[in-house]
């Protein structure tokens, strides 16, 4: 009997010793029910058990194409600082985005445990008329079992990942329930963040470099405004949609620069560019008399002197 403890005990250091945590990507809802016709919010959140830190994720998500459509997504509440704009792949029935967090996260924060652990907010759309094969349809919402987490370890190792999946019951009868999405955008009156907007050089080239953050409705996008004169009413203003990095010409330069971060409520944020480099001038080609004229001059004493010597 004694033995056997000890053999139990032994196994259960071991066991201990070699545990290893794992992060979870989940779905909220992970279930739900929904009719004909109906919009709704899907969230994709990361959660975390110590001693793991993670500060990058990669992830894929596959829906049902042919009863679900992605029509809008927000990161107001992501912990996530994202690399590129989430892609939607509709006709594959894809959804890809990847982002990193910056000093890593290692679970919720103390006083808001529900926000803090969201990646981005799904707006699904189901269809308005289609023939069910039945009163109800289950429809699988699943993360693609390549997706990644890495750790916060300097070295960018995976983390081990799992999934808890989302399963949408298609309603033939179920009435509709009221928009989540179209009340967050009828309630958010607040702009986004206020933000400054850098000019950096490298590789010969200018570029501006930009970002906020919208924590109600989301971003939406970005606009640049040229303008002759500078703009002292920031009002309706509409520029060119631009993202960041956003290449500076030196024509684009001669002009005052304006910024526009506009949510997913229309709510508007501006932000002057100040720059700091100026587009080089080519004298040469918009000068050309001046160079001629101070050419011939710095060479008429050499002009003079050869002269004497001949005579």
């Amino acid at each position: 009997m004694k033995k056997i403890i000890k053999l139990l005990f032994f196994i259960s250091i071991w066991f201990l010793g070699f545990k290893t945590e794992a992060a979870t990507l989940y779905f909220r809802p992970a279930q739900a029910s929904y009719g004909l016709g109906q919009r709704f919010i899907l969230e994709a959140r990361l959660k975390v058990e110590e001693p793991e830190v993670i500060n990058a994720v990669e992830v894929k998500i596959h829906y049902p194409n042919e009863f679900l459509t992605p029509v809008d997504f927000s990161l107001g509440d992501s912990i996530l600082t994202f690399i590129s704009e989430p892609e939607i792949n509709q006709t594959k029935g894809e959804i890809n985005f990847a982002g990193i967090i910056p000093g890593g996260y290692f679970g919720p924060i103390p006083g808001n445990p529900s926000l803090a652990d969201i990646l981005i907010k799904i707006v699904f759309q189901t269809p308005g008329n289609v023939i069910l094969p039945s009163n109800s349809l289950n429809l699988h919402i699943d993360f693609d079992p390549n997706s990644k987490a890495y750790l916060n370890d300097s070295q960018g190792s995976l983390a081990q990942l799992q999934f808890e999946n989302a399963t949408i019951s298609l309603n033939f009868k179920e009435p509709i329930k009221s928009d989540d999405w179209l009340s967050i955008l009828k309630n958010d009156k607040t702009p986004p963040a206020d933000f400054s907007p850098q000019i950096t050089s490298a590789g010969g080239q200018n570029y501006l470099i930009f970002q906020t953050e919208d924590k109600e409705s989301g971003l939406d996008h970005y606009e640049l405004i040229k303008s002759p004169s500078p703009i002292s009413e920031f009002k309706n203003l509409v520029g060119e949609k631009v993202t960041s990095p956003y290449l500076l010409t030196p024509e684009i330069l001669k002009y005052h620069l304006y910024l526009k971060a506009v949510d997913k409520a229309g709510n508007e944020r501006y932000a002057e560019v100040n720059p700091q480099i100026k587009p080089i001038k080519n004298y040469f080609s918009f000068y050309p008399l001046c160079f001629i004229i101070i050419l011939g001059l710095l060479l008429f004493p050499y002009f003079s002197y050869f002269n004497k010597t001949a005579t």
